[in-house]
């Protein structure tokens, strides 16, 4: 199984008052030679992290800001090869820093399932593994391509998260 892991530099776009806020945290590869983390692909100008066909892992880490009041929604954004359907697996722990343990709490979602189109803007839904995050959690994700109930012939660039908020 692959490994992917998301870089440090997360965007924040915060609203005004009552207003939406966003979270944007790209994807990239740990590289197990080098040490080097990068993308290690382009679509459309964008770094990607290869998904290759077969089960394969994805992470990243996003940080909330003490401003969040409640979540909007959450979405994985990928952009396929091929058409079909994605089978998927996603993960959360997080916890609120320097109170919290890092998995005090913790999500699940199973044989999940997305149509892809190819080279459309894919958004996958992960709100159901974000049901319980508060304002200065820190959370770990871990997004699974399975190969059982998948149909893509052919690589996902995932290109990152978008975690939308009101504050």
């Amino acid at each position: 199984m692959g490994v992917i892991i998301s870089a440090s530099d997360v965007s924040i776009i915060e609203g005004g008052a009552g207003g939406p806020g966003e979270l944007w945290e790209r994807f990239l590869v740990d590289n197990e030679q080098t040490g080097f983390v990068a993308a290690d692909g382009v679509i459309g100008y964008r770094p990607s992290a290869i998904l290759p066909q077969g089960d394969y892992v994805v992470y990243c880490g996003l940080q909330i800001p003490v401003e969040f009041q409640s979540l909007i929604s959450v979405y994985g954004i990928f952009i396929s090869a091929a058409n079909g359907n994605l089978n998927w697996d996603a993960n959360t722990n997080y916890g609120r820093i320097c109170t919290e343990t890092y998995l005090n709490h913790t999500e699940m979602a199973a044989a999940q399932d997305t149509a892809f189109i190819q080279n459309i803007l894919t958004c996958v839904d992960l709100s159901g593994v974000f049901v319980g995050i508060a304002a200065e959690d820190n959370i770990g994700l871990q997004f699974v391509r399975n190969i059982a109930g998948s149909t893509i012939d052919g690589d996902i660039h995932a290109i990152g998260v978008r975690l939308r908020f009101n504050v």
